[in-house]
């Protein structure tokens, strides 16, 4: 139907078949998706102590890491994930297709996962169990349990997040000094909140620096300006490597990383 690109379901490679929907040609074989999976698997355990195998289930952590939006970012390609029911009843406009870089979002429930494509301004459904059909992507949302993959603008995913660190620690005004975002984080401790509402916004915001400087290497291009925050995303790791090790409460490391980052974050500006 409308001449789109979609493979038949295969050994439980639903994953695998989405990613080559969305490229709309088989750009990704067996043996490189097979690698993606070790290089994610051992990536997720240096930053976060976690042993995992993608092969068999995929897991979402708090900056939203799973294996498609991995290989997506291989291909630079940055997204944002939706939970199941996590946008259920809500604008599909406003949640998915102003945000939408592109013409193709992914769609998934506890067990599968598939497309929608835009061609002509007609929404299908491609799905490598279903085929291809017609959707009528207004009443999409209004579907239970099921939740969403969006690949989106990369520097507009980063203000968005950068904006909500603002919001949370001072109601959307600069953050003026470290100490500010100190005592905050010293409350939320005394409160055993951790990081709180912070937490999901920083690992995006330090996802996407990471993400940019390694297109920047790949293409030997040192001039964006996420260059300068290199040492904050090294310092984040370094954190994070030591926050998992069962260290949630020892603030004492949280302030000895964190401060100095989040006011790099909340004081960058972008041309």
């Amino acid at each position: 139907m409308s001449n789109i690109y979609y493979q038949n379901q295969y050994n439980g490679l639903c994953r695998l078949h989405s990613l080559n929907a969305y490229f709309g040609e088989e750009k990704i074989s067996l043996n490189k998706f097979n690698s993606y999976q070790k290089d994610y698997d051992k990536e997720y355990h240096n930053k976060f102590n976690f042993d995992v195998s993608c092969k068999l289930f995929d897991i979402v952590s708090s900056n939203q890491k799973n294996i498609v939006s991995y290989i997506l970012k291989q291909h630079n390609i940055y997204t944002r994930y939706y939970a199941i029911n996590e946008i259920f009843q809500k604008n599909v406009n406003e949640k998915i297709i102003s945000i939408l870089n592109g013409d193709f979002i992914f769609i998934y429930d506890e067990g599968h996962i598939w497309g929608a494509r835009r061609k002509n301004h007609i929404w299908y459904s491609v799905n490598s169990i279903g085929g291809i059909s017609v959707i009528n992507i207004n009443t999409l949302l209004n579907q239970k349990n099921i939740g969403f993959i969006v690949p989106v603008y990369m520097k507009d995913e980063f203000y968005i997040n950068v904006a909500k660190i603002k919001d949370i620690l001072c109601n959307g005004e600069s953050v003026t000094s470290i100490n500010m975002i100190e005592n905050y984080l010293i409350q939320k401790n005394k409160e055993c909140k951790i990081l709180d509402l912070l937490e999901i916004p920083i690992g995006i915001c330090m996802d996407i620096i990471e993400t940019n400087l390694s297109i920047r290497c790949k293409s030997s291009d040192n001039s964006n300006i996420f260059n300068q925050l290199e040492v904050r995303v090294n310092n984040y790791n370094t954190f994070l490597q030591q926050f998992t090790k069962g260290k949630y409460n020892d603030i004492k490391l949280i302030l000895l990383y964190l401060p100095p980052i989040i006011y790099s974050l909340s004081n960058l500006h972008l041309n």
